[in-house]
């Protein structure tokens, strides 16, 4: 087992065996489970040439932080649950986005919270074999320009598309090979289009930039508060629609879903975490009334927030 196969999750992580009982799994990879006080639960990989597949689900015992580095790839992660930090530069991981890591000198550093479950499936592959599929001719400097801004193209409705096909490929493992080799050149494809293609994957202007960094931070740090527009405009220093399309442009969302994301993932923590009343989970996350988070929670969960506690304390 090696870091390429098993990505940022598995490249930390000790105690997998060969577990013969994953029926779920495409046999073209191989199936491993972890029981140890640090995490439980199973993971698949395949590996290919130049590039590896991996599904994980996971659930951590005590909040854990991985520092891992894989020099020479590019790493592409689709959350279907999750709940904590990128570290570096801090950001708020959230379900139903797509993380884009391109090749880079510096460690990555997560954290993820305890007793949530992790479900992800990632794409690790090679920068040469992005940049032959590019027509770079393998020497990874199309491939580094290509995805050097990809970031705010994380919710891409395409690339989660391709993470599901992955997930449901039910091929045999010769055919299912060719499969998955073909869904990496098709996301490694559409990341290098939309990056020169779409503005609002470029670049922007290190004082919107700025701008649009500090608010985020804001809203990370005061979630539990009234958050308006106005206010994060003046706190960006920029007008509320200037700020409205540097936000999405930046982070692929706009403002006011991210702040719904930030105060949904910390009721997901608050639930299956702690025994606060719900009407205290909600007051924690910026809502007034249980009944408005409620809907709320359960349009970003698809449960009610008694249901997701039960569910995620195994009861």
């Amino acid at each position: 087992m090696n870091a390429v196969t098993f990505g940022i999750l598995g490249q930390e992580l000790h105690g997998f065996q060969i577990d013969e009982g994953g029926q779920e799994y495409n046999p073209a990879g191989v199936c491993y489970r972890v029981d140890t006080w640090q995490c439980k639960g199973r993971c698949w990989a395949f590996e290919g040439r130049h590039f590896s597949v991996t599904r994980f689900d996971l659930v951590f015992s005590e909040d854990a932080v991985l520092t891992v580095h894989l020099p020479g790839c590019v790493h592409l992660c689709h959350y279907e649950s999750v709940l904590g930090e990128e570290l570096n530069p801090y950001r708020c991981l959230r379900g139903a986005e797509v993380i884009i890591r391109a090749d880079n000198e510096k460690p990555y550093r997560v954290r993820y919270h305890k007793n949530t479950p992790i479900r992800a499936t990632e794409i690790t592959v090679s920068t040469g074999f992005c940049d032959n599929c590019l027509g770079g001719g393998g020497c990874g400097v199309l491939c580094s320009g290509a995805f050097a801004n990809a970031e705010g193209c994380s919710r891409l409705p395409e690339m989660i598309k391709i993470f599901q096909q992955i997930r449901r490929c039910d091929y045999p493992p010769a055919t299912a090979a060719v499969y998955y080799e073909s869904k990496v050149m098709e996301a490694i494809a559409l990341i290098a289009s939309r990056t020169c293609a779409d503005p609002k994957c470029r670049p922007r202007a290190v004082a919107d930039m700025d701008g649009v960094t500090v608010a985020k931070a804001y809203i990370d740090d005061h979630y539990g508060s009234q958050i308006t527009i106005d206010l994060l405009a003046k706190i960006a220093c920029m007008s509320p629609g200037k700020l409205k399309y540097s936000f999405k442009g930046a982070y692929g969302t706009p403002v006011y879903q991210y702040i719904t994301g930030v105060r949904m993932g910390r009721a997901e923590h608050l639930l299956s975490g702690t025994d606060l009343p719900v009407a205290q989970v909600a007051a924690a996350t910026g809502y007034k009334k249980s009944g408005a988070f409620a809907d709320v929670f359960r349009k970003h969960t698809g449960m009610l927030p008694r249901d997701f506690r039960r569910t995620a304390r195994g009861v």
